[in-house]
């Protein structure tokens, strides 16, 4: 059997890694070095499908994050960074990559969590909203307290706010849920 191999940058102030599914471990080489993690050392596997807006060309990237004790191992991505303004579309390589980097995983160490979502995108929508509503509340504050001010404020927070509901999905699918390492969803990759 050959060692499936994957490709990944991400930006332009990333370096190229490419990622090795050996028999008993995950290895990664690059110019910044190399290194590797047995599958039984890996402790979460999360899956995450970006909404379209943040797609340039294509499909909506996808991404996997194993994490361990230590903390983030790798973040391995569907879409590879090509120069300003151009990605690559890496799904041909990335998903039978992380479909079998699943099975090896859970083979290993059955305890791994493998979950989708993106709690870090979550948490920054939430308080962004927080901020919005937060400003909003000031600036109906002020409005009350001074009707000399113009209401140019509360009109462009009336604006801003059809933006935010759309959003609401995006939130949704970013939170945390379970699934099976044998069988990943297709929304996930697919």
């Amino acid at each position: 059997m050959t060692d499936l191999t994957l490709p990944v940058r991400e930006n332009a102030f990333q370096k190229e890694r490419t990622y090795t599914l050996g028999p008993d471990e995950l290895t990664w080489r690059g110019p910044g070095g190399e290194g590797r993690v047995g599958y039984a050392d890996v402790g979460v596997v999360r899956l995450f499908r970006y909404p379209r807006l943040f797609a340039l060309k294509g499909s909506a990237p996808m991404e996997c994050t194993l994490r361990g004790s230590s903390g983030d191992i790798a973040n391995l991505s569907s879409s590879r960074f090509a120069g300003f303004g151009k990605t690559q579309d890496m799904r041909d390589v990335y998903i039978p990559f992380v479909r079998e980097l699943c099975i090896r995983v859970v083979s290993a160490n059955r305890l791994t969590r493998f979950a989708t979502g993106n709690p870090r995108l979550r948490l920054g929508f939430v308080a962004l909203l927080a901020l919005y509503f937060s400003a909003l509340a000031l600036a109906v504050a002020n409005a009350v307290n001074d009707p000399e001010r113009p209401m140019g404020i509360l009109i462009g927070f009336a604006v801003i706010a059809p933006v935010i509901l759309p959003a609401i999905p995006i939130v949704k699918n970013a939170r945390l849920r379970p699934f099976d390492p044998r069988n990943p969803p297709e929304e996930f990759l697919g």
